[in-house]
């Protein structure tokens, strides 16, 4: 294979400069993975991987023997993780774990470390990972290099029930119990002596609905905000904001201490992807941010993905379009493309005559 660099006048997909560059995992024709980071492509494996997590400044993936390891793009260093057998990876932007048969690992800077040993299931977020440990009969969170007990759940048959964001966790005790949140490695309790009920939990925000006083609630930083008097039928989480269908039918948000309706009826199914709200409306694919509905499309595009503030689709020529903080980006000019992969503020798509394809920045890169 050959490589070359092209210019792209339009800038399609800008650079976020604040964040760490994701390395962008792709596989040839021929089966051989590779990655494109700090503007050079480097194999990895002779043969495709078994599963991959492209996050802030490293690549983890299980290889084809089932051995997790760990590219990290600044030192362009590829490391071993673990000999395994894993049976399970989660994983969020920032932060990893995996079971070892009832082992549970986590990494913190450059070390592997054993968490859990006796754990079924388990959640990742880029400042937790909260599990079930069954031997202990226990809800755990390791938050910072340590684990918290939360709550005894051995007399609970059917094992613990828990929503988080980015460092919080929401959990009931079961039961007629109390709703309660650890944060910032401290416990408090939101509800006292209530059935389990509808909590979320996403970016800054915590929200439940209060079967006693009949109000859906938003816990936003230290305020708790009233957002309904009707029950949502459903209820999504991201950085800053609460979406949420009413128990009138209309799809409504809540940011920045207020109440918007978004579209009314309430559509068949939205999205929320870190911090943005997508939903079609009467045929067209919309996109709300930051007290703001735009219309991306008059159609729904067969394929999209997010990453942060960036929307990324096909468009009806299937040529690649985006959108950043709402702002409208240039398409590719090459059209007919199959498919794409979005790895922050990278994408890779395949090109013509089996060649990879990855747009970063300014510039194409071809392998």
């Amino acid at each position: 294979m050959t490589m070359r660099c092209l210019l792209l006048f339009a800038v399609l997909f800008p650079t976020l400069l604040s964040a760490q560059e994701v390395p962008v995992p792709f596989t040839t024709e021929s089966e051989v993975f590779m990655v494109f980071s700090n503007g050079r492509f480097t194999r990895l494996e002779p043969r495709p991987p078994q599963a991959f997590f492209a996050q802030e400044g490293r690549l983890i993936y299980l290889d084809h023997v089932g051995q997790m390891k760990v590219f990290r793009a600044e030192e362009q260093v590829l490391n071993l993780l673990d000999k395994g057998p894993v049976s399970q990876v989660k994983a969020s932007r920032k932060r990893v774990a995996w079971l070892v048969n009832d082992s549970l690992r986590t990494t913190e800077g450059l070390r592997v470390r054993t968490i859990g040993t006796a754990v079924q299931h388990f959640e990742v977020s880029d400042g937790l990972v909260v599990f079930h440990e069954v031997a202990m009969g226990t809800l755990q969170a390791w938050w910072k290099g340590s684990a918290y007990t939360l709550a005894d759940v051995a007399a609970e048959a059917e094992g613990p029930l828990w929503a988080q964001n980015n460092e919080d966790v929401v959990f009931h005790s079961g039961g007629v119990g109390s709703l309660r949140l650890f944060r910032q490695g401290e416990l408090r309790t939101l509800l006292d002596s209530t059935a389990r009920s509808m909590v979320v939990a996403g970016g800054s925000l915590v929200a439940w609905w209060d079967d006693a006083r009949k109000v859906f609630t938003v816990l936003d930083g230290e305020e708790l905000v009233d957002v309904a008097d009707t029950r949502p039928w459903s209820a999504k989480a991201g950085p800053g904001f609460l979406a949420f269908v009413d128990g009138t039918d209309r799809l409504k948000c809540y940011e920045q201490g207020q109440v918007r309706v978004v579209a009314t009826p309430a559509p068949a199914a939205y999205w929320v992807q870190d911090s943005l709200l997508l939903y079609p409306h009467e045929g067209h694919f919309m996109l709300h941010r930051a007290g703001e509905s735009t219309t991306v499309e008059r159609y729904v595009p067969e394929q999209w993905q997010v990453w942060d503030s960036r929307l990324v689709y096909l468009n009806i020529d299937r040529q690649v379009c985006g959108m950043l903080r709402g702002t409208r980006l240039r398409c590719t000019p090459e059209a007919a493309i199959p498919e794409f992969d979005l790895f922050g503020d990278a994408v890779v798509h395949p090109g013509r005559g089996g060649t990879k394809v990855v747009l970063r920045g300014r510039r194409t890169y071809m392998f």
